[in-house]
């Protein structure tokens, strides 16, 4: 369902992140779902709803050294534009990476646009 919704709306992030989300929740962090997690950050890297699906399933696939080279960017970069977006969502964010003890060790490699979006996440 979901991968035929990106096929039919290759431009459009939610198709993407919802294949992402789906992927992630049967474990199944292959190929597809990489090209997808990129694909959520090529088309819509500033969708608020799209970035909280990303950054939910990245963690889950960080966490088992499941991302290509370029969704591990991607992921990164998820994390740096989620902290632009608001406070709110970066708190609930930073929230999930503390949850897993994934601050001190995410926090160095993301591209934070500004010194307070790197706040917002990292403290």
């Amino acid at each position: 369902l979901h991968r035929r919704a990106a096929e039919k709306r290759p431009h459009w992030s939610f198709s993407w992140a919802n294949l992402t989300s789906a992927k992630s929740m049967q474990g199944e962090f292959d190929a597809e779902f990489n090209t997808a997690l990129v694909n959520v950050m090529t088309y819509g890297p500033y969708e608020q709803a799209a970035l909280d699906r990303v950054i939910h399933a990245g963690i889950s696939a960080w966490q088992r050294e499941l991302l290509s080279s370029e969704a591990n960017q991607s992921f990164l970069m998820a994390l740096a534009n989620s902290a632009e977006i608001s406070a709110g969502f970066a708190r609930g964010i930073r929230s999930r990476l503390q949850t897993r003890n994934l601050v001190e060790e995410l926090c160095p490699a993301i591209p934070f646009h500004t010194e307070s979006g790197r706040q917002r996440i990292c403290g």
